[in-house]
């Protein structure tokens, strides 16, 4: 049997864009039920899920139908997408960004995984988990996002950072910010630990479900059809994309598993741990002294470190320069300090020695310090400290 069919077209482009036609003219009929039918919700994840693994083979006509259909709920009052839209139409957003690039679907989904409901946030996240690869860790949408559903304790706040996790970045960045929900989300401790200490892998069904159920539905659908399963076999035809290469594309996807990889975070860790710079010694010449955090790349170099003057007090001291620098600041190198006086320092030691192992020293202050505050927040996260306690500090910045 020929591969193509009398117009010279690939039988499985033909499926492809015949299945994601079909199910967005179902989803467009179905549109205005309420309650939304859980179907609509199936149809939308598995056109996402096609159009992140079948992309190459989605037609132009398709790709400029769903974006043109999403603008439209996004911006035509008749769909009310402020009052339920935005929930009905979440997967052909993610479909969308997908095909297109378009931030504004991408971002009118993101802000969306902090809504008040449950049942509408849990599909939100399972929309944002086909796209996750092509998510940017430094979306302030997305960890606004995720932050509040942390601050607020909201169900599959668990999933959500996950997902903001294994977005695109850094690991540093990723490690930083771990850091700095643990300080201001205590509550959450035993999450976080889990993430962290998971042995590189955090186990959790909730996603690899959503891609089995999406590609299942997308295989009964083909398979349902006389006409398609009759040329079912040529779904996967070589000169277009093979079953092997899809199952590459699976296996290569962060979210697409039940065992979740994020040993990048302990990798991150251990390299922070190898590139500590610690002179704790304390000696007639020399005051202690400790780098809580160092990071460079192409374009900034940031440095904190605490350190002991010669009055006694608490330095902080922190000094960032670059291009990034510039841009926020219009100068390309900033600074910024913060002293606490030796009266408090001594006040902090006994606040410090009521929770924790007794501080005696000014090293020993140090070394609680470093262990704390060892991230990107360190300025911020210790200012906080001094605040909640009342001490007395003094802070100084230029550029």
């Amino acid at each position: 049997m020929s591969e193509q069919n009398h117009n010279g077209k690939s039988l499985s482009k033909d499926l492809v864009n015949g299945f994601i036609f079909s199910e967005l003219e179902n989803f467009k009929k179905d549109y205005p039920e309420h309650p939304i039918p859980a179907m609509q919700d199936k149809r939308s994840l598995a056109i996402a899920w096609v159009s992140y693994y079948f992309k190459e083979l989605v037609s132009e006509e398709n790709i400029a139908y769903i974006s043109s259909y999403v603008y439209q709920v996004m911006q035509e009052e008749s769909y009310h997408y402020r009052y339920h839209g935005w929930m009905r139409i979440a997967a052909l957003q993610a479909a969308s960004f997908i095909l297109t690039g378009n931030s504004y679907h991408r971002d009118g989904l993101l802000a969306n995984i902090s809504c008040g409901k449950l049942t509408n946030r849990t599909f939100i996240i399972e929309s944002c988990s086909i796209l996750c690869p092509l998510l940017s860790f430094t979306n302030d949408i997305l960890r606004e996002a995720v932050e509040y559903n942390l601050k607020t304790s909201q169900g599959y706040f668990e999933e959500g950072t996950v997902l903001y996790l294994c977005s695109e970045g850094e690991a540093q960045q990723k490690l930083d910010w771990l850091n700095r929900m643990k300080i201001e989300h205590p509550h959450h401790v035993k999450f976080f630990e889990k993430v962290f200490n998971a042995g590189g892998l955090y186990t959790d069904g909730f996603f690899v479900r959503i891609f089995s159920e999406a590609k299942s539905f997308f295989i009964f659908k083909l398979l349902s059809d006389p006409t398609t399963s009759f040329y079912q076999p040529n779904l996967f035809s070589p000169s277009q994309i093979s079953f092997d290469l899809l199952v590459q594309k699976e296996k290569v996807h962060p979210l697409n598993d039940y065992y979740i990889d994020l040993s990048f975070l302990k990798a991150a860790h251990k390299q922070n741990e190898d590139d500590k710079i610690m002179d704790l010694s304390i000696n007639q010449a020399t005051r202690p002294s400790v780098t809580l955090y160092h990071f460079q790349s192409p374009e900034i170099k940031i440095s904190i470190a605490a350190r002991i003057q010669d009055d006694e007090s608490l330095f902080i001291d922190g000094y960032d320069i670059g291009k990034k620098v510039e841009e926020a600041w219009g100068d390309s190198d900033y600074e910024y300090t913060m002293t606490l006086p030796k009266e408090e320092k001594e006040k902090l030691k006994i606040i410090i020695s009521q929770t924790k192992p007794a501080i005696a020293t000014d090293a020993e202050l140090l070394e609680w310090l470093l262990k704390n505050f060892n991230h990107n927040y360190a300025y911020s996260a210790i200012k906080n400290l001094f605040e909640r306690h009342e001490l007395k500090y003094k802070t100084f910045s230029w550029t």
